[in-house]
């Protein structure tokens, strides 16, 4: 048969076909389209690196003397053009891209222009302001400084209530205020006040803290604790990116009975999320206490990834640059990723991995040279990536 050759060629393409399309044992499809995935299904295995994920990087030694000793990172915020860094008990911080110190923006109190706490960390390149989220002294409005003089003004805000995540894009403010009283999740505004849409929404294991992101230009929601969907904010709406299923009840940081299933999901790219689960397995006292918190099962760590259908569990997300058990926490709006590491970490690192055969001769380079740069009272060093 002459056609025969072709004939096989074109069996052969479809079954590669059907075969690459093939959904994982543990994925379905509901009746509206969305992947639903069953977590306790997920037995195939993988892997997940920083340079999977992250292109462009750059270590950054933070300038230091006296006047910019960073005692504690609480928060961080990189830009284009800076490094903010929000400790814990000294204000915050601004240095250059470089690393050199430029000011300290603001003071930790309770007057004007000061923070408790740099909760939440914002960068608006429109009006080149840095936003932080309003503390407890300052419900109803967002406080912002202008970079890098640090000029202080207020952002009003169309909720009393205290600002669990929010994020800024272009000239739009999204806010996820932690409402116990009532069920609005997401509210958007411009910076002059105007506000756009306003979501109201409960979920069915009655959670109230929520998380919002803006992934590859898609802004992005999911329930910190308690929930088990990822949704996508299209029109003012919640629109079902993907759904996470299992048996029993969810923990949502109040109700802790053994056997609850505790669930964080957090959005890598619009495609890829990752998953920690686990379940309550006890409790213990707590701080010489009659409270008793939940102790939980050994952490399962697992990837989905929507554009090819496939969830796999992972140790870690890898750090393949520096080679430390450090792994991805968040991915900021404007695409950049950031790390940080105390130097004497940096030490400690470098004698593990020189002491081990199989470690990467280019992580052994990058370490060796990057610590001998470095003195044990330096303040600390960022790793700084974009997003692929």
């Amino acid at each position: 048969m002459k056609n025969a050759p072709a004939l096989l060629l074109l069996a052969l393409a479809i079954s590669i076909s059907s075969c690459s399309n093939k959904k994982s044992d543990c994925i379905s499809v509901n009746k509206d389209g969305i992947p639903v995935i069953e977590i306790e299904k997920i037995t195939e295995k993988g892997e997940l690196s920083f340079t999977d994920l992250m292109k462009d990087f750059q270590i950054t030694r933070l300038e230091t003397n006296e006047e910019c000793l960073v005692d504690d990172v609480f928060r961080r915020y990189v830009t284009e053009d800076y490094i903010i860094v929000g400790t814990s008990m000294n204000g915050i911080m601004l240095f250059g891209r470089d690393g050199k110190f430029i000011r300290k923006i603001t003071g930790r109190g309770t007057g004007p222009g000061e923070v408790i706490g740099s909760y939440h960390l914002e960068y608006n390149e429109l009006t080149q302001s840095l936003i932080i989220a309003s503390d407890y002294y300052s419900a109803g409005f967002l406080k912002a400084f202008k970079l890098p003089g640090g000029k202080f003004s207020k952002i009003k805000i169309n909720t009393d209530g205290t600002i669990n995540d929010f994020l800024v894009s272009d000239s739009l403010i999204i806010l996820s205020p932690l409402s116990f009283e009532d069920s609005c999740r997401v509210i958007s505004q411009t910076l002059s006040g105007r506000e756009l849409f306003r979501i109201n929404h409960s979920n069915d294991f009655k959670a109230y803290y929520a998380n919002v992101y803006l992934i590859d230009n898609k802004l992005m929601f999911n329930y910190s604790h308690g929930g088990n969907k990822m949704y996508y904010i299209e029109s003012g709406e919640l629109v079902p990116h993907s759904i996470y299923s299992f048996k029993g009840n969810m923990y949502t940081g109040i109700q802790q009975d053994i056997g609850d299933v505790l669930l964080f999901l957090m959005p890598l790219n619009t495609n890829m999320v990752r998953g920690i689960f686990s379940r309550v397995s006890g409790h213990e006292s707590f701080d010489n206490s009659d409270f008793k918190r939940a102790t939980f099962d050994e952490y399962i760590i697992f990837i989905f990834n929507k554009s090819n259908g496939s969830a796999y569990l992972i140790d870690k997300i890898k750090d393949d640059f520096l080679g430390s058990d450090k792994t991805i926490e968040s991915i900021q709006s404007n695409g950049l990723f950031s790390q940080i590491y105390e130097v004497q970490e940096l030490f400690n690192l470098r004698d593990l991995i020189n002491d081990d055969p199989e470690a990467s001769v280019q992580i052994k380079k990058r370490l060796n040279s990057l610590c001998d740069q470095l003195d044990p009272n330096d303040n600390p060093v960022f790793l700084i990536a974009k997003t692929k």
